[in-house]
């Protein structure tokens, strides 16, 4: 099982080997941009529903 922080880890990796290359080129630089992005909401949706769970 994938924990959040193998997979904060794994993200990290991927973007720091995707950023060596993206100056070079805009489309990467804008993938790269969506899919940070992209991470962020999933990590929040993933928290919100966390801190309900606990409430509930």
């Amino acid at each position: 099982m994938l924990t959040c922080s193998m997979a904060a880890t794994l993200f990290v990796k991927t973007h720091q080997a995707v950023s060596k290359n993206e100056d070079d080129n805009a489309g990467i630089q804008s993938a790269d941009s969506t899919v940070q992005a992209a991470e962020r909401v999933g990590y929040t949706v993933d928290s919100l529903q966390y801190s309900h769970k606990l409430k509930g």
